[in-house]
C-alpha cells in the first residue's frame, strides 16, 4: 500500500491525497487548477520552492505563476542559469556577469575574449532556444564551502571566492 499525505492547495482551497516523495510538478497535476501557462513555482508551508521539490510530509501549498513577484523572480533566475550555459557553451573561457536591474532588465557583462557582436547575440540566443526546447533539467547541488571555493577558485572566479 502506498503510503501518502495530505497537501492543501490554497489555489483552490482543496485537500488531496499524493503520495510521500511526490514533486509539486505531480501536485499540481492532480488539483486541476486554471494556470493557462503552468506554475513556475509554488509557496510550500510559505516558503518559495521549485517544481521539482519533492512532498514527504503534509503541508499547505499555493501554486505561483507570473503574477507572483516570487515566480517573476524564480523564472528570471532560470533564464540567468539557461544564459549562462549557453554561453560557456559556445565560448569555454568567456565570464557571464550578471550585475544590477536595469529599467526592465538587468545589466550583464559578457566577457568572450573579444567584443561582443551581433553574430554573438544571435548564437547565444539560438542555444538558449536549443537548451530551453530540450527541456534541460536545472539541478541544484549542495556542497561543502571548501569544496565549492575549491571550484570556483579553479574556474578563475574570485568573486565568488570572496563571497
Amino acid at each position: 500500500m502506498k503510503q501518502v499525505i495530505q497537501i492543501r492547495c490554497k489555489n483552490n482551497k482543496k485537500t488531496q491525497n499524493v503520495a510521500i516523495g511526490s514533486t509539486l510538478s505531480d501536485v499540481f497535476s492532480q488539483f486541476n487548477i486554471d494556470m493557462p501557462f503552468g506554475p513556475i513555482c509554488a509557496r510550500v508551508n510559505n516558503k518559495v520552492e521549485g517544481m521539482h521539490f519533492r512532498v514527504y510530509h503534509s503541508k499547505d501549498v499555493e501554486f505561483l505563476d507570473m503574477h507572483s513577484a516570487s515566480a517573476s523572480r524564480n523564472y528570471t533566475r532560470t533564464l540567468f542559469f539557461v544564459l549562462c550555459k549557453a554561453v560557456h557553451d559556445i565560448y569555454s573561457k568567456s565570464h557571464v556577469i550578471i550585475d544590477i536591474p536595469v529599467s526592465n532588465g538587468y545589466y550583464v557583462n559578457l566577457q568572450l575574449g573579444h567584443s561582443v557582436g551581433l553574430e554573438d547575440v544571435d548564437n547565444i540566443r539560438k542555444r538558449m532556444q536549443k537548451i530551453i526546447n530540450e527541456h534541460m533539467p536545472v539541478t541544484r547541488h549542495e556542497v561543502p564551502s571548501e569544496q565549492a571555493i575549491k571550484m570556483f577558485r579553479d574556474r578563475g572566479d574570485e568573486a565568488k571566492v570572496k563571497l
